[in-house]
């Protein structure tokens, strides 16, 4: 039964009967009691927090935090490869389409990502990609792959994936966004295929606050490595007063020396400064 004490302070005593069983402790366990025996108790429905604050890292960027997903549709959807496009030598782009009863539950923001199921003979593959929609088309679903383990599904999909195939994907979920402030400069840094999600997230800030600017830096080996280059390039074009983009080239000469070698502190400061 469970007894009240003193204020905030609660005690569970075992019924007569022990079970059989011992915990790690020593301890008899309580007997089980089934509904409806006069000494059953019901149980206090106490709810649980829904999240639980982050405590903020000194020198970090402030996070994000949505809650109005918690009730979003879960489970997985058959979609079809509407367009594959290739971006680089190891980079594809798919372009999902999304059948007109569906477009709620596929509705997304920048920083999100989906699951891909894939089946094969070897077994079964799940895998996490950003949503990165191209910036004229902010509410398509397109994903952008890159192989990095040899058999994994970014190589299935550079290699045999064609247009017409389906694809199980999740809704979209995550809460990685850039904190609202109007007026603000967003410093987004990336390396890699890390440019997905910020992409999106750059052009997002720019077109939904005029008085916002946005520098991203993306860390790559080389100029042919850069995802997204041509995009952001038509960004900057649109935004050409609030809007910086800066390619680092880690493995070939960039076109000054504080965009050759490897991003490091100092250097990004210095870039920042220009």
């Amino acid at each position: 039964r469970l007894r009240t004490g003193e204020t905030g302070r609660q005690r569970h005593r075992p019924a007569r009967r022990a079970h059989p069983g011992r915990s790690r402790a020593g301890h008899s366990l309580p007997a089980l009691r089934i509904a409806g025996h006069p000494a059953a108790q019901r149980l206090r429905p106490d709810p649980l927090p829904v999240h639980a604050a982050l405590r903020a890292v000194p020198g970090g960027l402030p996070v994000h935090h949505d809650h109005a997903g918690a009730g979003m549709s879960t489970g997985w959807h058959p979609l079809e490869v509407a367009r594959i496009e290739h971006l680089t030598a190891e980079a594809v782009a798919l372009s999902l389409h999304v059948p007109p009863q569906l477009a709620g539950t596929f509705a997304h923001r920048p920083g999100q990502h989906v699951v891909v199921r894939h089946r094969s003979p070897a077994g079964e593959l799940r895998r996490s990609y950003s949503i990165c929609p191209p910036p004229g088309a902010t509410g398509a679903l397109r994903l952008v792959l890159k192989p990095v383990t040899p058999g994994g599904f970014g190589e299935h999909a550079r290699t045999e994936l064609a247009e017409g195939d389906v694809l199980d994907i999740s809704p979209p979920a995550g809460e990685f966004g850039l904190a609202a402030g109007p007026g603000a400069h967003h410093v987004l840094i990336a390396g890699g295929s890390g440019i997905t999600p910020l992409a999106p997230m750059a052009a997002a800030a720019l077109r939904g606050d005029p008085d916002c600017r946005v520098s991203l830096v993306h860390s790559v080996r080389t100029a042919a490595d850069a995802l997204l280059a041509d995009e952001l390039a038509l960004l900057k074009d649109e935004f050409v007063q609030r809007f910086d983009v800066l390619h680092v080239l880690s493995r070939e000469t960039g076109g000054s020396e504080l965009c050759t070698g490897r991003l490091d502190a100092a250097k990004l400061r210095r870039l920042l400064e220009l």
